[in-house]
């Protein structure tokens, strides 16, 4: 972030995000996963947009984009919400269950994670919400270019209903970081067609506010059992 350049090099009409992160990596070395790229004016390039000209220099067309190292992240699954997993709607990009869906669980900071699409059309874009009273339309997950953070407040395997995640040895609740342990906490709930905030007090989630995350290669949970 200090403005230094990186690297150069040309790119063929018609290029996207994700172009430019591969190339990236290979002259750089920075993981296309922990690349963040943001275009001069235009904020948050998305992999699957095309990259625009933004500087005209000694008659040549330049695209000028900065680059954000991430934290390293790990894929994983999401599962819960009545045996489901966390999804995405391709049309919108509404959080909501269905089949199982890659994300990529990083930590910025210590005990707070972020949750950003590792498929799809809405790759590099983060699970988030609005600001605003939990349960409303408004408080309802989707997906957005500035992530949210998340803590994760580990329970007992008892909290999910009796047919869902049966390999689970414990829950998870996902909760957000914009208020302190012992105020309030907001958690994903489950909706038939969405995911939104609830409100709990203690952390004391409940079964539609339970989940079970696991990694791609061996399906071990992430979280530390109580």
């Amino acid at each position: 972030m200090g403005g230094e350049s990186v690297c150069r090099f040309s790119v063929q009409k018609g290029a996207i995000g994700l172009d430019l992160k591969r190339r990236i990596e290979e002259l750089e070395g920075t993981p296309v996963a922990r690349q963040r790229l943001v275009s001069i004016g235009d904020g948050v390039l998305p992999d699957h947009a095309p990259v625009a000209a933004t500087v005209a220099c000694g008659g040549a067309v330049v695209s000028m984009v900065r680059l954000v190292r991430l934290p390293p992240c790990t894929n994983v699954y999401i599962e819960g919400g009545r045996g489901h997993f966390v999804s995405v709607d391709e049309r919108d990009g509404v959080i909501k269950h269905g089949d199982a869906f890659i994300w990529r669980m990083a930590m910025p900071c210590e005990g707070e994670y972020t949750f950003e699409a590792a498929e799809g059309p809405h790759v590099g874009k983060y699970i988030c919400t609005l600001d605003c009273w939990p349960n409303d339309n408004n408080s309802q997950l989707g997906l957005g270019d500035e992530p949210n953070t998340w803590q994760l407040i580990v329970g007992d395997r008892g909290k999910f209903h009796g047919w869902t995640c049966q390999r689970a040895l414990f829950s998870v609740g996902i909760r957000s970081t914009k208020t302190r342990v012992g105020e309030l906490g907001f958690f994903w709930q489950w909706h038939p067609g969405h995911y939104s905030l609830a409100s709990r007090l203690d952390n004391q989630y409940g079964a539609d506010e339970a989940y079970f995350i696991s990694t791609i290669d061996d399906t071990s949970e992430l979280a530390t059992g109580p």
